[in-house]
């Protein structure tokens, strides 16, 4: 009788509530994570994506961009004055004869009105540099500022270059971001690299037009967030769940060590027409392994194409040597109908919650971006090796990725987050304090 009222009170239970009985013989419908395990999901495809575009990708990827910082750089300079390989003084010497000083420093726009050594008993008034300007070559033997002559009355083109470049790359960026939610994620990645190459090829060719000048170190600043995007959504995308946060690490690591890198290389040749194209070549050579980044089966799925998803699974399991399983396919139209398409620019705006997120995304990284770039930026102006300088900083990047993944594994990301942006605040005001004094 007990059984026959359990029953009974089970089956008012559905009809009330519609909720059938949660029973141990039903069987969820399989994931894509199921499928993830059946072809292998840190086989040898996720392993030669993870090196080469994972890691070598994301790491010349920030190489490139601080390669261009330092070309941008400004060395000590001062008024050129015809006359000292007629004498036998020292360059403090014939600066002592020849530049009026400004403060403890000599003065990097002026001169004495004197043409040459033997002109002393001349005006000693101070006129700005009658022909062109020397450089300090201790660490720099050419920049763009130096080669270009980009200082004292026309200092100002540096600041053209760094202020108009980054607001055509945010607008570019937005279409380099539209381009990989439009067509793919792999579209997205052959754009990023063709823009890193075209780009480094064009600033070392036409530093004397401006405007070129200015739209060519545009294109790196619009494509480096999208290819490092694209590059990880795919690689954590075919790992499984509990390693997702291992590859995030392997990103942020690279891209700390392509920091160093840049440091490294521009050390090395301290020449910008040649450092510069030494980041062009190691974009370049990605292209030889492009074969091996695949579009995202996921986005595949979502725009309705079942089978050319399918044809990533397969090749993912013949490179594994796995096989596919039967309801892979389903599983694939599963997820292709789970998603809602949000399409266009618009789509930000289609929530308030998507907004706020938005809002704090844009922020949040524009806040990142200065405290970084800004030591880039301002490297010459230390008494110190400018890169080892650079160096450094990439070197301290590494413990403390090391240290925000562990935590976000641990404890989620929302309070590691949290206190990444505290320390962060706090070292920049460290570091403005001591440059200060």
């Amino acid at each position: 009788m007990g059984k026959d009222i359990g029953n009974g009170e089970l089956q008012t239970l559905e009809e009330r509530t519609g909720i059938p009985e949660c029973s141990t013989k039903t069987k969820a419908a399989p994931a894509f994570e199921e499928v993830l395990d059946a072809i292998g999901s840190r086989g040898k495809f996720q392993t030669r994506l993870n090196i080469v575009f994972v890691c070598f990708a994301s790491c010349f990827d920030l190489m490139s961009v601080n390669m261009f910082y330092l070309a941008m750089q400004t060395p000590d300079h001062w008024c050129y004055v015809p006359g000292r390989e007629l004498s036998n003084l020292s360059v403090e010497e014939w600066k002592n004869l020849t530049i009026p000083r400004e403060g403890a420093s000599f003065s990097k726009c002026l001169m004495y009105n004197q043409s040459d050594v033997t002109d002393f008993g001349g005006s000693r008034e101070p006129v700005k540099c009658q022909h062109g300007w020397e450089y300090d070559d201790t660490w720099f033997s050419l920049t763009v500022t130096s080669q270009m002559n980009w200082v004292c009355d026309n200092r100002q083109a540096v600041n053209d270059v760094f202020f108009y470049s980054q607001i055509i790359g945010v607008a570019l960026g937005l279409l380099f971001g539209y381009i990989g939610d439009m067509y793919g994620r792999r579209p997205q990645q052959l754009l990023c690299l063709s823009a890193h190459v075209v780009s480094r090829v064009l600033v070392v060719l036409a530093p004397h037009v401006l405007p070129l000048f200015i739209l060519a170190a545009s294109l790196v600043s619009a494509a480096t967030g999208p290819m490092v995007e694209s590059v990880l959504s795919v690689g954590v995308e075919l790992t499984d769940i509990k390693h997702r946060t291992v590859i995030n690490c392997y990103g942020s690591c690279s891209m700390a060590a392509g920091v160093m890198l840049a440091g490294l290389v521009s050390w090395a040749l301290p020449n910008w027409n040649y450092s510069i194209p030494f980041a062009a070549l190691s974009c370049f050579a990605l292209f030889f392994f492009f074969s091996w980044f695949p579009e995202s089966p996921r986005w595949l799925a979502c725009r309705g194409r079942d089978q050319e998803a399918l044809a990533v699974v397969r090749r993912i399991a013949a490179t594994n040597g796995s096989t596919v399983p039967p309801f892979a396919l389903q599983v694939i139209q599963t997820v292709g109908k789970s998603k809602t398409d949000r399409r266009g620019f618009l789509s930000i705006f289609s929530s308030f919650n998507l907004v706020r997120n938005t809002t704090l995304l844009i922020i949040a990284s524009s806040v990142h971006m200065l405290a970084i770039y800004s030591l880039v930026i301002a490297v010459s102006r230390l008494s110190v090796n400018p890169f080892l300088g650079i160096v450094a900083q990439g070197a301290a990047k590494l413990p403390a990725h090391f240290m925000v993944n562990y935590f976000a594994a641990r404890f989620g990301r929302r309070w590691p987050s949290v206190g990444s942006a505290l320390l962060a605040a706090l070292a920049s005001l460290l570091i403005f304090c001591l440059l200060t004094e």
